[in-house]
Parts: structure tokens; sequence; C-alpha cells
């Protein structure tokens, strides 16, 4: 029998074999450019996930603030912003990990008798906050908010990990471990045993979007509960291996 070729990079043999990849084939990832493997190959997606919990919180917060003049609405964000970097700072917040990710003074209109009326303006300075000791999170919070009086806004939190690099690579081993059995089991099933891989391609996934946290009251004698939860570091892999 000669031999049939599957333009997905799935090279068969005999008959049963390519039955076997076109299987593995359906429900994969979306297709990616890439060179085609060699003949004689299965195809096999291997997914590793490591739990562990978060290191590092991070904190977006500032203060809005509305006034009658440009020269004011600036001013009296300016003031309550530096208010909030104090506060931040006096909680154990290093420079570094205190950046302004959002700077903006606009005009506030209503409307009356249908004419858009001019009515002041808007000034909003939003900083992002990273506090790695997560113990201290909720007190960062509070008093940054205590800071900024009731020109505070806190527009959401993220939890991370530092370094994720070590937890990177246990994930990678389990995604081709898990790859190999299912290649292993492909292989078994058509009488074949799987070689070499001869390509790997790696998927990554992105990071979850801050979680909306609500401005703490300033006067409140409870303190604002973080929980960091846990976080997952995802490695997916496409192995092509050798069948022989």
């Amino acid at each position: 029998m000669g031999r049939s070729t599957h333009r997905r990079g799935w090279v068969a043999w005999p008959a049963l074999l390519a039955a076997a990849a076109l299987i593995v084939g359906a429900g994969g990832a979306a297709p990616v450019a890439h060179a085609d493997p060699p003949d004689n190959t299965v195809t096999v997606q291997g997914e590793g996930i490591v739990s562990a919990p978060p290191d590092t919180a991070v904190v977006r917060l500032g203060v809005q603030v509305q006034a009658a003049s440009v020269a004011d609405a600036r001013g009296q964000s300016a003031a309550a912003a530096q208010a909030v970097i104090a506060a931040a700072k006096a909680d154990g917040v290093a420079d570094q990990d205190i950046q302004t990710v959002q700077l903006t003074i606009n005009p506030v209109y209503n409307t009356v008798s249908g004419q858009q009326v001019l009515t002041g303006y808007r000034a909003e300075n939003v900083l992002q906050i990273k506090v790695r000791n997560l113990n201290n999170a909720g007190q960062v919070i509070d008093d940054a908010a205590a800071a900024g009086g009731n020109a505070t806004i806190v527009q959401g939190i993220a939890f991370t990990i530092d370094d994720p690099s070590p937890l990177a690579h246990q994930a990678r081993l389990l995604a081709i471990q898990d790859a190999q059995n299912k290649a292993n089991d492909y292989a078994t099933a058509v009488g074949l045993t799987v070689g070499r891989a001869v390509q790997i391609i790696e998927q990554t996934s992105p990071a979850p979007p801050p979680v909306p946290l609500a401005a703490p009251a300033a006067a409140a004698s409870v303190g604002t509960p973080v929980q960091g939860g846990t976080l997952q570091v995802k490695v997916d892999v496409t192995v092509s291996f050798l069948l022989q």
C-alpha cells in the first residue's frame, strides 16, 4: 500500500494509523504556522498545570476630583494623589513599586434645556501599586483610601507570582509527559512504538484581568480583607513524535 499524506502535519501508515491520526487531530488547537513534521509521526497535545499561592498583589487605585477650573481640579487631584503615595510608602511600598498609570483632566457638561452646559472639570490620577507582602495588602488599601478621602477611587486588584519560572518549568515537564502518554496510547493501539520528539510547540495563556474591588470607607473599623487564593501556571504543548 502506498504512503498517504495529511496536510495538517499528519503522515500515516498503514491505513489504520491514518485513522488514528485523524482522531488525534480532532478538537486540537487553532493551526500555528510552522513546518510540517516528518513522515511517520503522531501529533498530540499535552497539558501541564501547577498551582501555587500568589506572593504579590497589584492594586490600581487613585483619586478623582471635580472643580470649577482646570487649575483647581489639577491642584486638588495632585494633592490627594501625593497623600495616597505617601501613605503607600509609609506602609513599606518601595518607590519602584508605585507607578502612575492614568492621568486625565476632562470637562464636565450637564444638559440644560437641551443645551450642553459646562459645569466644571474632572481630574483623575490613578496609580498601580505592587504590594509584595500579601499580609499587608489590606492595610495599604485602607491607608491609601484614608489619605485620599472622598476623592479615592479603587479600580481593582490582581494577584501574581513574582517569579513564575520554577512553576513554569514544572508545568512544561508535566505537559511533555502528558503528550508522551497520549502518543503511547495511539502507538500501542496500532502496534507501533513511540520514538523521539521531532517538533514541540508551546502555547501560552493570557494573564487574568484585575478583579474589581470596592473602595473601603475611610472611617470603617474593619480592615479590608484581601484573599489571594491560588493561582495556576499552565503550559500547553503540541508535540510530534516519530513512530517506529
